[in-house]
């Protein structure tokens, strides 16, 4: 006898497995699941297939390639993990299974998993955001150091700082970084250091270890404290390989407490060297400045007047203004003899003696004025004229080389200044007071 049954009710296998799978996927999209690993086989593949169980239930798992490969560790029989996938029904055979993607072994890997939550849950804050990172100063002068004095982290620092930059002064917080309460005392001793240290720059430093060992600096409350630090902070903790939490809030990470050191430090060679080579610097455009000075003199001394030259233009000059004199003084004289002329004439013409006698009289003491007058400026003349020669030949070159001395020049006529204008086996023209010589250099003294 046939049954009635509505037609929209009936799915196929297939279907029911694909819509269980959305429940499951929109139930549980990700989870992570500790237990114990029962087997565990990786297919040549690289499909690694294992069983996790527990006192009370048994879960089918896998992990695709190339996911086995970047395990830190190796899963055995009988080893405690926490995985982490979402649930799966594989529809050929209707098998539940866990899809893996992560695999950590129990102990540590808790504690890496608060560590991804914690840095998750800042990131999100935006308290890791690069707009937030303040700039380190190239080389800081006072450097604050949190660390122990107990452990090696602080002696590679201070030995790898002052190898590198001995001028540079630390201002130590002794805390320790490790243990109960030790990030809270860390935090506590950055936050003083920043307000009351009078440091440019905070340096964190620890030696490697285990997680466990780096805990205290996977805490929020030090996280926040490196963010509202006045200064800027660099970490320096652990190994290369280990990240905490305070180097994501840090300024700048560096991979050891040594590179943490040279990042806060100059090499003293390198600066000395810079200076080396600025200060060759300087000598060759020192140098190159003198040639082109030495240059323009060459060019200068070319174009300069031959004093002999000068001489007799200004003899020539002075010749002309004496002779200029000489007939103004002539026209004078010409003239006043006129006047003379003239008034003794209109003397005559009304006799008046004793007016004639007076003018006569004064027009003597005239003449003898003008004549020792143009006298005057005649020796005066005279001399400056004999005095001209002598001033010109003081100032003349050949006045010096007449006392013995020599004008060296290169080949390319440049003059000689200094010892070091010349090398050994130069051939240099001497020019003397009569005549010149070819000399060679043998050496610098």
């Amino acid at each position: 006898m046939r049954q009635d049954y509505p037609e929209t009710s009936v799915v196929s296998v297939a279907d029911f497995v694909r819509g269980v799978n959305e429940v499951l996927r929109a139930g549980v999209s990700s989870a992570w699941v500790e237990g114990e690993i029962s087997t565990w086989k990786v297919w040549p593949s690289g499909h690694a297939y294992f069983t996790l169980k527990d006192s009370d239930a048994v879960l089918e798992c896998v992990m695709f390639a190339p996911g086995p490969r970047f395990l830190k560790f190796t899963p055995r029989a009988g080893l405690q993990v926490i995985v982490h996938g979402r649930p799966d029904i594989y529809a050929p055979r209707g098998q539940f299974k866990l899809l893996a993607d992560r695999m950590l072994p129990q102990g540590e890997g808790l504690l890496q998993l608060q560590f991804q939550q914690l840095v998750e849950r800042l990131r999100k804050e935006g308290l890791f955001d690069e707009e937030w990172k303040r700039p380190i100063p190239p080389v800081p002068e006072r450097i604050g150091l949190v660390t122990s004095l107990q452990g090696a982290a602080v002696r590679d620092f201070l030995r790898t700082l002052f190898g590198r930059w001995p001028a540079a002064t630390i201002v130590l917080a002794d805390t320790p970084v490790q243990g109960e309460g030790s990030a809270r005392k860390i935090a506590a001793a950055l936050l003083d250091l920043a307000s009351h240290g009078d440091v440019d720059v905070i340096a964190l430093v620890r030696g490697g270890g285990s997680l466990e060992d780096l805990w205290a600096f996977n805490d929020e409350d030090l996280a926040r404290a490196i963010r509202s630090s006045t200064v800027p902070v660099v970490t320096g903790v652990g190994h290369e390989t280990d990240v905490t939490v305070a180097d994501f809030a840090a300024d700048l990470r560096a991979s050891t407490p040594t590179q943490a050191a040279v990042l806060l430090s100059r090499n003293v060679s390198d600066v000395l060297d810079a200076v080396k080579r600025r200060r060759q610097a300087l000598g060759r455009s020192l140098d190159a400045r003198l040639q082109d000075y030495r240059l323009r003199v060459t060019a200068a001394s070319g174009r300069l007047t031959d004093p002999r030259h000068l001489f007799g233009r200004q003899r020539q000059t002075l010749l002309d203004a004496r002779d200029r004199l000489e007939g103004r003084v002539r026209e004078l004289l010409s003239e006043a003899r006129s006047r003379v002329e003239q008034a003794a004439a209109r003397a005559a013409e009304g006799d008046p003696r004793r007016r004639l006698s007076s003018r006569t009289k004064k027009m003597l003491e005239l003449e003898a004025r003008l004549i020792r007058s143009m006298d005057h400026i005649l020796a005066g003349q005279r001399r400056r004229f004999m005095e001209l020669p002598a001033r010109l030949d003081a100032m003349s070159p050949l006045k010096v080389l007449s006392r013995g001395y020599a004008v060296l020049t290169t080949a390319g006529g440049q003059a000689v200044r200094e010892s070091s204008d010349v090398s050994p086996g130069d051939e240099l023209t001497a020019r003397l007071h009569r005549g010149s010589l070819t000399v060679q250099v043998r050496r610098r003294g």
